[in-house]
Formats: structure tokens, sequence, C-alpha cells
């Protein structure tokens, strides 16, 4: 169970980054793309961000909060779906080394 999104914590050139907390109190960081009406637009920005994200150099930046997988949401009014990024960690905080 998730509790209300704690809202949009910043705003880049290929989507929007949000924060929310699971009942169990752990924190998650979600990148949603925009172009999420069209496949075509989303998906490569966020191959993209996979790839660099996986990169050890990167992947291992104290700024540079870890990559849990990809999930899915679903838009209430029109029933598409697309892809975001799931991250868990707090924007803002850095991780421990």
């Amino acid at each position: 169970m998730w509790l209300p999104e704690l809202g949009t914590v910043g705003e880049g050139g290929c989507g929007s980054v949000s924060q929310s907390v699971a009942a169990t109190g752990l924190n998650f960081v979600f990148k949603r793309f925009h172009g999420a009406g069209d496949s075509e637009n989303y998906y490569a920005p966020l191959i993209s961000e996979v790839m660099i994200v996986s990169q050890l150099p990167i992947r291992d930046h104290p700024n540079i909060i870890d990559l849990e997988g990809i999930c899915w949401e679903v838009r209430p009014t029109t029933k598409k779906r697309s892809p975001c990024l799931c991250m868990k960690g707090q924007c803002g905080i850095r991780k421990s080394s």
C-alpha cells in the first residue's frame, strides 16, 4: 500500500521525478517520462537512462540513488500505460557508501 505522493521534486528535459512512501515506511522515487501517450517518445529516454545509471562509475556516485526497476503507471482518465523508473531512496539524501 502506498501513501499519497509527496509531489514533484524535479523536472528535466525528458521527464519528471516524484517521491512517495510505501506503507512500510520505505521512500521511493519515480521518474516519469514525457510523451507518455506515445510509445515512440518514451522508450528511447527510458533505455538511455537505464544504460547510463548501469555504468559502474555513475552507479557508484554518491548523488545517484539505486535503480530498483521499471514499473508501469496507468493513467486513471485515459487508461494508458507508461513506464517509469522506480528507485529506492530519498531525493536530496545521499546514499551511504
